[in-house]
């Protein structure tokens, strides 16, 4: 079995292993997928939230149980994103971590920070928009999705520490020690779910660890199947399986509860399962990205970023509800938020030969 430290080889291709340093097709479909799977969960979701007051409870539960199914997306980022840090052959200093990594996070996060304040700011609420944008850079008030531009700060901070574990440890140790932080992340999401007691800002830590532990897990795993993927038989069985109990798991709970959101948490053994398959199938695509897929790639990050403007702007400000035209709604919606984000990401890239988003 071909080891993380091995880097490069460039005859097995069973187990899709790939030379260190050239580009891997497979990871522009990934992320493009994805990025497609998290426009259309946003979609859903936002029409959830901006339109809670007149959607029926049957049709806000239907819309999450299908958001819980789409829970995959951002682990399969993370993963494409773990098989390219902990890349043996990849150099990588604090100067390209501070330099490069970070400052992309910081610039993007304050820009969309201070554009969501400028659209939520309401005259009437009696505080400025400097103190909003402010709160809500220092505490994500602004914008929720926001968050994982928090974490892979974070996660760049970690990155020597990671690859120093990742080099270090078999391969054996590394599926043992992702475990281990995904064993760690439940278990805070059950003290979460239990506690009672507490100070906002110690529940508030106490997430953001959660979080973070459950998604380091998500790196190292995403450098280990890139090395060796899995049975493609096994993973196929285990999406089936796992995305048909999210559906129903979130459905039941949704019935008998106000928040059954643990269930499609990214530490949730079904979501692990069900991203890991997607994943690792995903990696066993054999044809050559073509331009259009490599274009949309290298747009990802700012499709990310840009379509919410188009999401909060289309259902809450001009108030149109994708529940009034069934299914066909929000793949409309979500396929057009996604080529608006996508025209102006690629716009901002090709025009001002700016790669921040």
């Amino acid at each position: 079995m071909p080891s993380i430290k091995a880097g490069a080889s460039g005859n097995d291709l069973t187990n899709t292993m790939r030379d260190s340093g050239k580009r891997v097709s497979q990871f522009s479909y990934i992320r493009v997928i994805a990025c497609m799977a998290i426009v259309l969960l946003h979609t859903m979701n936002g029409a959830r939230i901006y339109h809670m007051d007149t959607v029926s409870q049957g049709e806000s539960l239907a819309a999450f149980t299908v958001c819980s199914v789409l829970m995959w997306a951002v682990p399969c980022f993370l993963m494409v994103s773990g098989a390219l840090l902990l890349d043996p052959a990849r150099e990588i200093t604090w100067g390209k971590i501070f330099g490069k990594y970070i400052r992309r996070m910081l610039i993007a996060l304050i820009l969309f920070t201070a554009i969501f304040t400028v659209i939520r700011h309401d005259p009437k609420a009696g505080t400025s928009t400097v103190s909003e944008f402010f709160n809500g850079l220092a505490f994500n008030h602004c914008m929720a999705y926001l968050w994982y531009l928090y974490l892979m700060i974070a996660v760049y901070l970690l990155l020597p520490l990671l690859r120093k574990a990742a080099f270090a440890m078999s391969d054996r140790g590394l599926w043992l020690l992702s475990a281990a932080l995904i064993a760690i992340a439940i278990l805070l999401q059950l003290y979460l779910l239990g506690s009672v007691a507490g100070s906002p800002a110690f529940i508030g830590i106490v997430a953001s660890l959660q979080l973070l532990i459950g998604c380091l897990a998500y790196v190292f795993i995403g450098r280990l199947i890139f090395m060796k993927r899995l049975d493609s038989r096994i993973c196929i069985a285990l999406l089936v399986i796992t995305t048909v109990a999210l559906a129903v798991a979130t459905y039941k709970a949704g019935q008998t509860t106000d928040d059954s959101s643990y269930i499609s948490a990214y530490c949730s053994p079904l979501v692990v399962l069900q991203s890991i398959s997607i994943y690792s199938l995903l990696l066993g695509i054999k044809a050559e990205a073509g331009p259009l897929i490599r274009s949309a790639d290298k747009c990802t990050f700012g499709i990310y970023l840009i379509h919410m403007i188009f999401v909060r702007i289309t259902m809450s400000e001009l108030g149109v509800d994708p529940f009034s035209y069934g299914p066909f709604g929000f793949i409309f919606l979500s396929a057009i938020f996604f080529l608006a984000a996508y025209a102006v990401a690629w716009t901002i890239r090709n025009f001002t030969g700016s790669a921040i988003i």
